[in-house]
């Protein structure tokens, strides 16, 4: 299990590798080339047609599971009739969604800074097809999870994500506008292996059963938030800061230090999915407890997220000059809620994940629920007076009530975690902060006054801040293979 896990992180590294080359460098290129002003108005068009994608409703992950589940008890029927069933259930999201669309742009009142009203309502549409590809797109690549192959799966995604770095880098040094990039972005979706890959399936639709319904609709209603949540999470608080009158510079620099924030979470993310699919297949074929992994990845995915949160409550403000070329406005309140937020729900990620991926996610739904009720209520009602920071502020109290209060307390009865894990994770994430916030603390005194010297500073941080603080807390069997290790080394010179 072991190499699988290794092998579904590894990919998942080298996406989120690309993913950061493709949010640095292009944002750095768009907003040279275009402007904070037009920049602004095109990443809220991208977040109102990214809502489009809360219609995958939780049923890939659904498809995933069952499929999952088939293929470890061998029912290849069952694996063959859930395919045709997930297109039958593909072609009517994707007219629905269609619909949803048409509505939004007859009613809605785009963003148009610097573009005309119908230059916004073409890139709108054009995201909307990429939303709904996506919808569609994210069903099916749960083929390869089902049949084992999850970092393949990764893979062929990971080169749409290439294909359309390459486009965007080539349209910003063209200087191409907003409308050739959407084009872009719609040309870039691919499902071209999934025949290739799996010849002996027949991709036909099919209308589904009244079993099919029930089945899908007493797992998928939990499933929904789960996956939708984050959609909406993601999106919602850039349309507020939109329709707040909050634009240019702030709004840019909010998207900004979000994403900084952001990457430094989807570590935890993409390992606790790494883990959860494995540990999922081991529990649809024997029935296993798996509390053990759960708890030494709970562990270390919290230390690395106290020592990423540092990280970018440190060396955040000079970074974002550096990438933006200052286009961006850096706020000192936003990168410590948004931080606080991500280090509340570090510990979750794990356990959320396999939750979902056994269809068990009835608390994930109950902790995303109160998270989005508290967290954009509150931002709603202080993005008036406070801007950026007032939104920040109501994200992190949404995700320490929803992942931080709500989903330990039901995780109890859904999978039999010991309380220790929790506290185990509080205090792992505590002190790895603290100690990495207090070594960038003397290394930005040093002074920071241009790029050498900020990627010296991160060094030094990462040597006497980070490397220390990870150390430290690897388990005790992976200090005892090391040592072992280096036993039979010495024993083989000798």
């Amino acid at each position: 299990m072991l190499s699988k896990v290794g092998r579904n992180l590894g990919v998942q590294l080298l996406a989120l590798a690309v993913s950061f080359l493709d949010r640095f460098v292009v944002v750095a290129l768009l907003l040279y080339h275009w402007g904070a002003a037009l920049y602004s108005d095109w990443v809220v068009l991208l977040s109102a047609a990214g809502l489009l994608q809360l219609g995958e409703l939780g049923l890939n992950i659904y498809y995933g599971n069952v499929w999952q589940r088939a293929a470890a008890l061998g029912d290849h029927h069952g694996f063959a009739r859930m395919l045709r069933v997930a297109l039958g259930f593909a072609a009517m999201q994707a007219l629905l969604l269609c619909g949803a669309a048409l509505v939004f742009l007859a009613v809605a009142d785009l963003p148009s800074t610097l573009l005309s009203a119908d230059e916004a309502r073409l890139i709108f549409l054009l995201f909307a097809a990429f939303s709904i590809l996506a919808v569609v797109r994210g069903s099916l690549s749960q083929l390869y999870r089902g049949h084992g192959r999850y970092a393949r799966g990764m893979m062929v995604t990971l080169l749409g994500t290439l294909a359309l770095l390459l486009a965007t880098a080539l349209v910003a040094l063209a200087g191409g506008g907003p409308i050739p990039l959407a084009t872009a972005y719609l040309l870039c979706h691919t499902v071209w292996d999934l025949k290739r890959c799996f010849p002996d399936l027949r991709f036909v639709p099919a209308w589904p059963r009244a079993c099919e319904w029930r089945d899908a609709w007493r797992n998928t209603r939990w499933l929904a938030l789960e996956q939708c949540a984050p959609v909406i999470w993601l999106q919602v608080p850039v349309l507020l800061l939109g329709t707040a009158g909050v634009g240019g510079a702030a709004l840019v620099g909010f998207v900004l230090l979000r994403t900084l924030v952001g990457f430094a979470r989807q570590l935890s993310t993409m390992f606790s999915i790494a883990l959860g699919v494995e540990l999922a297949g081991r529990i649809h074929a024997a029935s296993e407890t798996v509390t053990q992994p759960i708890e030494e990845a709970g562990r270390l995915l919290s230390v690395a997220a106290g020592i990423l949160g540092a990280a970018v409550w440190v060396f955040s403000e000079p970074l974002l000059a550096v990438w933006t070329s200052d286009h961006a406005a850096y706020d000192p309140y936003v990168v410590a809620w948004l931080v606080l937020g991500s280090w509340a729900a570090a510990p979750a990620a794990p356990v959320a994940k396999l939750l979902a991926f056994t269809n068990r996610a009835k608390p994930n739904a109950a902790a995303w629920t109160a998270q989005l009720v508290a967290g954009l209520g509150l931002a709603g009602l202080l993005v008036q007076p406070f801007g950026a920071a007032g939104v920040a502020a109501g994200l992190a109290i949404g995700e320490v009530l929803g992942m931080g209060i709500v989903l330990p307390l039901l995780t109890k009865q859904a999978l039999a975690l010991p309380a220790r894990y929790w506290r185990k994770c509080g205090i792992a994430l505590g002190a790895s902060a603290l100690w990495c916030l207090i070594v960038g603390a003397a290394v930005i005194h040093l002074g920071i006054a241009d790029v050498s010297q900020m990627v010296i500073a991160m060094l030094i941080w990462s040597l006497f801040g980070a490397l220390p603080a990870f150390m430290i807390t690897l388990p005790r069997r992976v200090w005892r293979g090391l040592r072992l290790q280096k036993v039979l080394d010495q024993r083989q010179e000798a």
